[in-house]
């Protein structure tokens, strides 16, 4: 028993040697702009053409996520999430979708403590 655990801790460090020593030696060097290759060319033409010139701009907004407690025609209550650009919006949704809106909060944007697990 003894003898199969020797063999396999040498196994496992000839292992790391092999696959992670040459990755510590293999040290890539940062190529500066002045040593950059002389081939590459940009073209900037294109921002004086016509197709660039007749873009239009997104005026869309961005949709939010607001969280909701509504209340269905059996008085049953459900609560959920649903997409809007604001919450005017997302009051309009649920009420045209037959529900009454007892509450309609928007949903934070990211986390409020960022290292919890998800």
């Amino acid at each position: 028993m003894k003898r199969v655990a020797i063999v396999t801790v040498f196994i496992a460090t000839v292992a790391f040697l092999v696959i992670f020593i040459p990755k510590f030696f293999n040290v890539t060097e940062e190529i500066l702009p002045s040593q950059a290759p002389s081939d590459i060319a940009i073209d900037l033409s294109i921002i004086n053409s016509s197709k660039f010139k007749n873009l239009e701009t997104v005026n869309a907004a961005a949709e939010q996520v607001f969280v909701y407690t509504v209340q269905d025609k059996d008085n049953k209550q459900i609560t959920g999430n649903i997409l809007a650009v604001n919450e005017d919006s997302a009051r309009i949704l649920l009420e045209k979708s037959g529900f009454n809106v007892l509450s309609l909060k928007q949903m934070p944007i990211g986390k409020s403590n960022p290292f919890a697990a998800y």
